[in-house]
């Protein structure tokens, strides 16, 4: 057996995580950007793949220092040097430190193959094990291109999907159209958080909505949904991300005095006050893949009310939440209902906290994803 044939087939199986969003939850510096879904994930559960000994765990920032991030079993590297950046900055680190699989994500350039120094574009998640890539679903926009064939981001997913050894997926309609359309097996691997030790028995004053400044969110929603509700306090947790976005919400939310709106990021853990206070949580997007928003309000009892997103019909299935099925009027009437029904929100708030331990628990995504590893490992 040869030297590098030894390296792969060692007990600890070396991991590297890419995925520049996730700075910010490591560092607390919200000044050198923000974090979303796919960034929350990377950051959760490469936390839980380090509390494994058969895993060693990096992280490699291309575009942020690293010489002062500090965390237990974790090691942080930036690939930039005089001789080389991007692509082959990142090659010589995957190679120098015998990594053996890749999990990145974003619309950047990452490696493909740690061996062979296959290179393509690439859009959300990837992992690459030994020359072999595993992509990660991260929106349902990934599988269906609800902008068109034109768009960027599409083009780079769908480039993706088709490169990739395995792709994971995030719910079953994702699964199942990778299938229909593109003739290709997938594995869920369910989006999770760290779950409270005990249900929030405090009160609950607040409608809430949580999410970055994007036109995919259609957080505009949101607002005329407070002005039809003035007897109701409603906050808005809205980071920008698409400055005209931002700058618009802002403009129409002035006036609306039942409306608050912090308009910047803020650490994971003091989101968690927000959902604790929450009677009741709305979601404006019009597409998303498993929002970890959904997770959040559940784990804390705050029913969920969304005017387009609910993957697998979960929403209804397991009883915390309604979907107004794109229509703001019938959102609308859904939250009406709610507020003047106690006994159907006490009924939700219980059904959300018992699909959270079920469903929504990180330490049983990152089981899942272990198995993916392993077998893609094998092969």
């Amino acid at each position: 057996m040869s030297e590098r044939e030894m390296v792969f087939r060692e007990e600890v199986m070396h991991l590297f995580f890419h995925c520049e969003e996730s700075y910010s939850l490591f560092s607390g510096d919200f000044s050198r950007g923000r974090f979303g879904g796919a960034g929350l994930q990377m950051y959760l559960l490469s936390l839980e793949l380090a509390k494994d000994d058969s895993y060693k765990v990096y992280w490699i920032f291309e575009n942020h220092p690293v010489d002062k991030l500090v965390y237990p079993k974790i090691e942080f590297r930036n690939p930039i040097s005089p001789i080389s950046r991007g692509i082959p900055g990142i090659s010589r680190t995957i190679n120098k430190q015998r990594i053996k699989m890749t999990y990145a994500c974003e619309g950047i350039p990452i490696l493909m193959s740690t061996m062979a120094h296959k290179a393509v574009r690439l859009r959300e998640t990837t992992v690459t094990v030994a020359g072999k890539s595993v992509y990660r679903c991260a929106s349902d926009a990934d599988v269906t291109q609800p902008f068109g064939l034109s768009d960027a981001g599409s083009a780079e997913a769908i480039a993706a999907i088709v490169a990739s050894d395995a792709v994971t997926v995030q719910n079953d309609f994702q699964k199942n159209t990778l299938l229909n359309v593109y003739g290709k097996e997938s594995h869920i691997v369910p989006n999770g958080i760290s779950l409270p030790a005990q249900p929030h028995t405090g009160q609950r004053d607040i409608i809430l909505w949580v999410a970055s400044a994007l036109d995919v969110k259609q957080p505009w929603y949101f607002v005329d949904l407070a002005k039809r509700f003035p007897e109701n306090k409603f906050v808005m947790l809205m980071p920008c991300q698409q400055k005209l976005i931002w700058e618009f919400v802002h403009r129409i939310s002035k006036d609306v005095e039942n409306l608050v709106l912090i308009g910047e990021q803020i650490p994971f853990e003091q989101t968690k006050s927000l959902f604790q206070q929450a009677k009741i949580f709305i979601n404006t997007s019009f597409v998303e893949g498993f929002p970890n928003t959904f997770l959040q309000a559940a784990a804390y009892g705050a029913p969920i009310i969304s005017l387009s997103v609910n993957p697998d019909n979960v929403l209804e299935h397991y009883g915390f939440g309604l979907c107004a099925d794109g229509d703001f009027t019938e959102m609308y009437e859904q939250t009406r209902e709610l507020l003047s029904d106690v006994n159907m929100m006490n009924t939700m708030r219980a059904s959300g906290l018992v699909y959270s331990r079920e469903k929504g628990d990180i330490r049983k995504s990152a089981i899942e994803l272990k198995k993916i590893l392993v077998s893609i490992n094998e092969i």
